[in-house]
């Protein structure tokens, strides 16, 4: 049996939204599935022994990069200091790109992948989001293929914390929350990362979703033999200044007066962190 991965990020990236998929998809042969992954990434030196098909990106962000001679900035939807032009392009890319910046790719992915799926031996799609513009995409092949589709939330849409402060005219706010709704309603079954998010889906008019928790890959691990002896926290993918958790730098603040625990504490980031987030963290400690 054959599956249809759609996944924005996959493989050989540093994009930690990658990993999820990169690990899931190792399991899911070993139950007798073979994948057919359709991607973004263009694969490098790649050992993978399934089949990979990669589209191009069309996206706003390269006419930002040839304008400004430099990546669009990673926290441009969530940091409070934008200059006039980062402020203009968020509003752009509120109101006209929905879901998001990607949404451009879904017209040449449904092309490839309407050649593809005439071949008739997929048994099954999975998209991955966000980018959310990715659930566009399995919806539309679910439904002409007549193949069921499960969509993936490794981040709420509507619910993310910072939607909230987007500057969304109220059309634009109307859309985004009706494609969420035929998403949530039309997949046959939806999964994302959390409890707090599944109920928040369901809410929304999911008919039914499960979770599975991000977790580790515990081959990776064959070498470590012996227990740490420090104790580590960790923080995997975007971290804007919108989930600064002050509460909990407070709390580890007040631990650290003990000077055992203090010397045995790691703590390491893996992936974005916003502008000055370091030098807050040293003033709290």
């Amino acid at each position: 049996m054959k599956f249809l991965l759609i996944a924005y990020y996959f493989g050989n990236t540093t994009d930690v939204g990658a990993q999820r998929w990169n690990k899931n998809i190792k399991y899911i042969q070993k139950l007798g599935w073979e994948p057919v992954v359709f991607t973004f990434n263009r694969q490098k030196d790649s050992n993978n022994q399934f089949e990979i098909i990669s589209n191009e990106r069309i996206e706003p962000n390269t006419l930002y990069k040839s304008l400004f001679n430099k990546k669009v900035p990673s926290d441009i939807l969530t940091s409070t200091k934008r200059s006039f032009w980062n402020k203009l392009l968020v509003f752009i890319r509120s109101n006209f790109f929905i879901p998001d910046s990607r949404v451009l790719s879904t017209f040449s992915s449904k092309r490839i992948l309407r050649k593809r799926l005439n071949k008739n031996d997929i048994d099954l799609i999975i998209s991955t989001g966000p980018p959310h513009s990715m659930h566009l995409i399995a919806n539309k092949m679910s439904k002409e293929f007549n193949i069921p589709w499960i969509a993936d939330f490794r981040d709420p849409w509507t619910g993310i914390e910072y939607f909230a402060k987007l500057p969304l005219l109220p059309f634009a706010r109307k859309a985004h929350q009706k494609l969420e709704r035929k998403i949530l309603s039309s997949c046959d079954l939806l999964i994302t990362v959390s409890d707090s998010w599944s109920k928040h889906l369901k809410e929304l008019g999911a008919k039914k979703v499960e979770v599975i928790y991000n977790g580790y890959d515990t081959e990776d691990f064959k070498s470590v033999i012996t227990e740490p002896k420090r104790m580590s926290i960790a923080h995997f993918g975007t971290y804007p200044q919108s989930r600064n958790h002050i509460k909990l730098w407070e709390a580890l603040n007040e631990l650290c007066e003990d000077g055992a625990f203090r010397n045995t504490l790691d703590i390491h980031f893996y992936g974005f962190i916003y502008e000055g987030f370091q030098s807050e963290l040293k003033l709290t400690f």
